[in-house]
């Protein structure tokens, strides 16, 4: 009886699943890896088709480069260094870190390079008087929009690089003052003498 009940109830498991049917759960890492390849694919465009309005704005709004508010705020000569220079000075500073293997030092580069930058867009963006970005308004709107949108990008970028580098700050100074002690607790102190065996003593 138990043998026949046991295989009753055993056999009633699979008989209960194919009756569902197939599993819900089943297809979902496929919709999640394909939710992922579309976000990515839509993200990638994105960035192309900015790059490629970037470029063109600075090649046709090249006259801005002489024009009247130049000299107090040039914001074509901040967007050709930020899009073109920067990433060829990006580039060099690679091949030269993986060649000449300087390590750290040249890896810095990039992010003091950011941090100039980033420091010289405020102050174009700051000290830009009225008259000048009504001109750039309204002869050079693209190019006024597309500066505003770097220098953002800058301040947002430098912001989560200072988060980052007090993160790790913090979180090398904890590791450190937890396994500090630990090191030496079992290290026996030098100034202390050397205490002799104890033996048991007989009567």
């Amino acid at each position: 009886m138990q043998g026949g009940f046991g295989a009753q109830f055993g056999g009633a498991q699979p008989g209960a699943s194919e009756g569902d049917g197939q599993n819900p759960l089943q297809g979902m890492p496929a919709g999640a890896v394909a939710l992922a390849v579309c976000c990515v694919c839509v993200l990638g465009s994105l960035v192309l088709a900015f790059v490629v309005w970037s470029v063109f704005t600075i090649a046709v709004s090249s006259a801005a480069y002489t024009a009247v508010c130049a000299a107090d705020s040039n914001i074509w000569v901040f967007c050709m260094l930020f899009l073109i220079i920067m990433p060829l000075v990006g580039c060099l500073v690679g091949i030269v870190t993986q060649l000449a293997n300087l390590g750290v030092v040249m890896r810095v580069v990039p992010s003091v390079m950011n941090f100039i930058i980033a420091v010289w867009g405020i102050l174009l963006w700051v000290n830009m008087t009225k008259e000048c970005e009504h001109y750039y308004t309204r002869e050079y709107p693209s190019l006024l929009l597309l500066f505003k949108i770097l220098v953002v990008f800058l301040i947002c970028t430098f912001v989560v690089l200072v988060c980052a580098l007090c993160i790790a700050t913090t979180t090398l100074a904890a590791a450190f003052t937890q396994s500090g002690p630990e090191r030496y607790e079992n290290i026996p102190d030098a100034n202390e003498p050397n205490k002799p065996a104890e033996t048991e003593e007989y009567v």
